[in-house]
Parts: structure tokens; sequence; C-alpha cells
């Protein structure tokens, strides 16, 4: 996720996870987050929602972008500061596997689009 686009998610989730106790020892552990202690609490994490150019758009629930062990929740999603990896010119990222569970994606390569539906797998 390009470096502004995740600092832009990662200040809107903390908005949005006030009610949880932040990690921060977790999160100087693993170099992630933010991070939040869920333990004893019900997780209510926001969806992440993608919008791609052609109107496509994926909502990856809360628990799916979240990484979980021992109570504890981290926002594992890094920015692109690998310089020594090649993309096309423009913001690039990688949708992990986790991101993508009970996701049906549609890989149109003639026609260059993407389409994504929630789906049970």
């Amino acid at each position: 996720m390009a470096g502004p686009v995740c600092k832009i998610v990662r200040s809107e989730l903390k908005k949005r996870m006030y009610k949880y106790r932040r990690s921060r020892s977790t999160e100087e552990e693993n170099g992630v987050g933010p991070c939040y202690n869920f333990t004893g609490r019900k997780i209510e994490i926001p969806d992440l929602i993608y919008h791609f150019a052609g109107d496509a758009t994926m909502v990856v629930p809360g628990k799916r972008y979240f990484k979980f062990e021992s109570g504890i929740g981290c926002f594992p999603v890094d920015t692109e500061d690998a310089e020594d990896l090649e993309f096309t010119p423009g913001p690039s990222f990688i949708l992990g596997n986790f991101m993508q569970v009970n996701q049906y994606i549609e890989y149109d390569l003639k026609n260059e689009r993407l389409g994504f539906r929630q789906q049970n797998c």
C-alpha cells in the first residue's frame, strides 16, 4: 500500500478503534501496527474497502485483514518501501492471501480488468 494511503488508513483505523487498548509493546516487537488488546472483548473492526479504477470494489472484513495472536490483533499492512522490486508506474501493493479469503476474484487480462465478489469458499 502506498505510504500516504497507508498513513491515512492507519489514522482512520485508530479513530475507529478508540474503545480498545493499544498494545504498543506488540507494535515495537513485530514492527507492525496499530495493535490492540481484544482479550475478553467483542471484536469489532471496520471493513477495509479497496476502490480500483473502473469502479471495481473489494470489501475485506475486519477480522480478515487483522492478524491475531493471544488476544492481540494487529494491522499488518505495510508501505511499499521495497526499492528492489520493479512495478509499473503508480501506487502498488500486494493483496495477500489473508485478504483474499472468501473472495471470488476475476482477472480479465484481455480487457485489463479486475472483478471481486464475496463468496464463502
